[in-house]
């Protein structure tokens, strides 16, 4: 407790070199988080979409619907890592009762898949759900009626319901159910984990038959999102400028330390002459450092995350806590260095000379 009284009594009175460790730390601390920070907030803000079960979606389209069948679709229901999986058929523009308002009808294989009823009874063949969302488009008070194709084709509706997470494509539309569904333009596969998808999308590809490769076009945002946060580019970059901060940060100090125990030479030579041991005295002059760094860091920190919440990506507290203590503890051990050179000097030489 005495040493750390002394260090601060020292602190305050020796202004600027406390001002300047201040403020080396501080910037350096801030441009680390603002920067690498950014970055790291962004790879867990991607990790954390990982979880949304829309990332578990892998959809499957091929332009002359030869590829993609009934067999297919009976086949995944029966694959490793599958959790739910629907054919898409036709999909077709419908109107109601409204003039001119007009949404979109899927037919899909299981209409028990991506909606989940909420008024009705459960739609047989060639009949449809609607989101409840749209019934105020189409004029409908209850999700019962007909909807009608351009072509004249009819669709009774005969249920309400509300979308699944994960099938947010069939949202603000209505469902056909068509079990009999043979050819499909898509095939949209729920993995029950994103380390599924790859070998999903695989056994597809031999159950298609796919002949050349771009026959079947794949859609996953899961996949997407694992390339991006296990980049090696986006880690390096993380960890480059990091040093580069961190680094530069270490030498400004190291070169502020410098300065302060060849201004106050005389300060550490009278203490040496009056006894105090170099172990001692080394302890005291690092801890004198080491109190602005850490306050400059701790601001730092505290600046970063307001700045952050406010006009960026939040920051994640740990990442916060960590830089701040590497700074304080590679700038606190660079510090030591001209210290140990100053405290093992000739104490009348420099009493002589300064």
């Amino acid at each position: 407790m005495q040493l750390l009284r002394e260090a601060r009594r020292d602190a305050r009175r020796q202004v600027v070199p406390t001002l300047l460790l201040f403020i080396v730390s501080l910037g350096a601390t801030l441009g680390a988080l603002l920067t690498a920070g950014q970055q790291v907030a962004q790879r867990e803000a991607l990790a954390g979409e990982l979880n949304d079960p829309s990332a578990r979606v892998l959809t499957v389209r091929e332009a002359t619907g030869k590829l993609l069948n009934a067999q297919v679709v009976q086949l995944l229901r029966t694959t490793r890592g599958v959790e739910s999986v629907i054919g898409v058929g036709e999909v077709l523009e419908v109107d109601a009762a409204v003039p001119g308002a007009k949404t979109t009808a899927w037919q899909v294989t299981d209409l028990s898949v991506p909606f989940v009823l909420s008024h009705g009874r459960p739609p047989a063949d060639g009949e449809a759900a609607i989101d409840e969302e749209v019934l105020r488009k189409l004029g409908w008070e209850v999700p019962s009626g007909v909807v009608l194709t351009s072509a004249g084709r009819e669709f009774p509706v005969v249920a309400g319901a509300t979308v699944r997470p994960g099938y947010e494509v069939f949202a603000e539309s209505m469902v056909v159910q068509n079990s009999e569904l043979q050819t499909m333009r898509s095939i949209v596969v729920m993995a029950d984990a994103i380390d599924a998808v790859p070998s999903i999308q695989a056994a597809i590809r031999t159950y298609a038959a796919e002949e050349s490769p771009g026959q079947l076009t794949f859609e996953s945002s899961g996949l997407a999102i694992v390339d991006r946060v296990t980049s090696g580019d986006f880690a390096s970059y993380t960890k480059s400028v990091l040093l580069t901060v961190i680094g530069l940060g270490s030498v400004l100090t190291t070169v502020v330390s410098l300065a302060y125990v060849l201004l106050y030479r005389r300060l550490l030579g009278r203490r040496r002459a009056l006894g105090i041991t170099r172990i001692d005295l080394t302890a005291l002059t690092l801890v004198r450092v080491t109190l602005p760094i850490a306050l400059g860091a701790a601001l730092a920190g505290l600046a970063a995350d307001v700045v952050a919440r406010v006009w960026l990506s939040p920051i994640p507290p740990q990442f916060t806590v960590a830089v701040a203590l590497v700074m304080v503890l590679t700038s606190s051990l660079t510090a030591l260095i001209p210290i140990a050179w100053a405290v093992n000097r000739d104490p009348v030489a420099i009493l002589r000379t300064a």
